[in-house]
Order: C-alpha cells, then structure tokens, then sequence
C-alpha cells in the first residue's frame, strides 16, 4: 500500500444527510470520499459522521 491508498480525515460533519451532500460535492470533482457513521435508518440519528479522502486528494478537499 502506497502513502496514496492512505485514507486521510478531512472533517466532521452532523447527520447523514450533510455527510451525503459533502461526499457528492467532493465526488462532482473527482474526490473518492469515504463516509464513517452514517445511518441510513428509517429515522437517522443525528450523529457524527467523518468523512475521509484519499491522502494524494486532501489537500483539493480541503480547498473545496
């Protein structure tokens, strides 16, 4: 595994939903994007979810 297969924590967000749209925007510039925490239930908590890039895109993610 190369330091670009890394995945890297770019931030916090509350409740899937705004997970979900950072991940489209992220994605809608080519950012694969991993999602930690998300509940999809019928009612999702409002929890924390993390949200992680790949090490060679942070620093784009982090721009956006």
């Amino acid at each position: 595994m190369t330091s670009t297969d890394r995945v890297r924590y770019l931030t916090t967000v509350v409740g899937s939903f705004h997970g979900r749209v950072v991940a489209a925007r992220l994605g809608a510039e080519g950012i694969l994007v991993h999602l930690k925490g998300v509940d999809d239930g019928l009612y999702p908590a409002q929890g924390a979810v993390e949200i992680y890039v790949h090490a060679a895109q942070l620093d784009l993610a982090r721009e956006i």
